[in-house]
């Protein structure tokens, strides 16, 4: 998976201020792939993001790719 949206999922956890165990609970992901998410320890599929993003109130968006640069972002 793409890390600038591991990143930005990450970074969205954290902003929200949840413990793990509240961001497990809400996403329905086991608290050991949280933690090993957010510790780095882990990545993430595609699924398994889509539901943390989910969790934080995120969507994937998803634009074609122009001039070399990547557009694939999560937002709000």
């Amino acid at each position: 998976m793409n890390n600038d949206i591991q990143r930005q999922l990450k970074d969205a956890a954290r902003a929200s201020g949840w413990s793990m165990k509240k961001l497990s609970d809400r996403s329905g992901i086991g608290y050991s792939a949280i933690h090993g998410f957010m510790t780095a320890d882990r990545t993430m599929t595609l699924p398994t993001a889509d539901k943390l993003a989910d969790a934080l109130g995120l969507r994937f968006e998803l634009r074609p790719v122009g001039q070399g640069k990547r557009k694939d972002k999560v937002t709000r």
